[in-house]
């Protein structure tokens, strides 16, 4: 638990911005535990706020759950562990979704027209909004064949001139 953090200690720091990276830092600082009202519907919390030294920058950490030992503050941000043990669990379960994800790319490839047409079957508007697409995308097609088709046969009766 972090509340369980002092000076010295070190903090696991996950990078999920971009490519993920993992840091540690030496705890320097950490803030005596607090509530913080939730919003409604929520329960209560308790909170500190924790400064360390990560590469050699001073970092605060601000509102970080007292009684976890991960925090995660969202996908474009980081997330925090008190051990290395809970930032490998942490890590563990981010490589299987991923794992997951990939592995049902053409799973789910194959479901998306399927989903479009029952959705096409149970909107009329929507299936007359579509094959007014294709009817539109199958002109716009034509269109370029036949504007090629005459950029090929000016080319070539520049060449007969010749």
């Amino acid at each position: 638990m972090f509340t369980n953090l002092s000076q010295n200690s070190i903090l696991y720091i996950l990078e999920t911005k971009d490519e993920p990276k993992l840091l540690t830092g030496t705890v320097t600082n950490v803030t005596m535990p607090r509530a913080q009202y939730a919003t409604f519907g929520q329960n209560m919390e308790t909170v500190m706020d924790i400064t360390a030294t990560v590469n050699g920058e001073r970092r605060e950490f601000k509102r970080v759950p007292c009684a976890n030992t991960i925090a995660n503050f969202g996908p474009d941000a980081f997330v925090l562990a008190d051990s290395k043990d809970a930032m490998s669990s942490y890590t563990s379960a981010a490589l299987q979704n991923s794992r997951n994800i990939v592995e049902g790319y053409e799973k789910h490839q194959k479901l998306i027209p399927l989903y479009e047409g029952i959705l096409e079957e149970l909107n009329p508007t929507l299936r007359a909004d579509k094959e007014k697409d294709r009817a539109i995308q199958s002109l716009k097609d034509e269109v370029l064949e036949l504007k090629q088709m005459l950029i090929d046969m000016a080319k070539n009766g520049d060449n007969k001139t010749k």
